[in-house]
């Protein structure tokens, strides 16, 4: 029986709060404010594992996921020397984060 009257009581303080605009107030602030994070503005941190053997796994499939991303390597030593300079410089970018 406590229980149930504790319950009411506190749906009742729930409705009260609510209808005074306490939270619609508290609300619009943050709105104002712009204090809300956007998707675009969180980025992930990379974080790179310590232990070598993860080290190069890590960086193994970081590699492995940004050549799937980009043209097939090429068969000529000059132009797989561009290739790898750009997928190095792309894996070097991510890490930067």
């Amino acid at each position: 029986m406590n229980e149930l009257i504790v319950f009411l009581t506190l749906v009742i303080v729930a409705y009260i709060f609510m209808s005074s605009g306490v939270m619609s107030r508290i609300v619009s602030n943050n709105l104002e404010k712009n204090d809300f994070a956007t998707p675009a503005e969180v980025k992930p941190k990379v974080v790179v594992p310590e232990d070598s053997m993860l080290r190069r796994h890590f960086l193994t499939h970081l590699r492995t996921e940004i050549e799937a991303e980009i043209m097939p390597r090429q068969i000529d030593p000059n132009l797989r020397h561009y290739y790898d300079a750009s997928v190095a410089a792309e894996i070097q970018k991510r890490l930067a984060g």
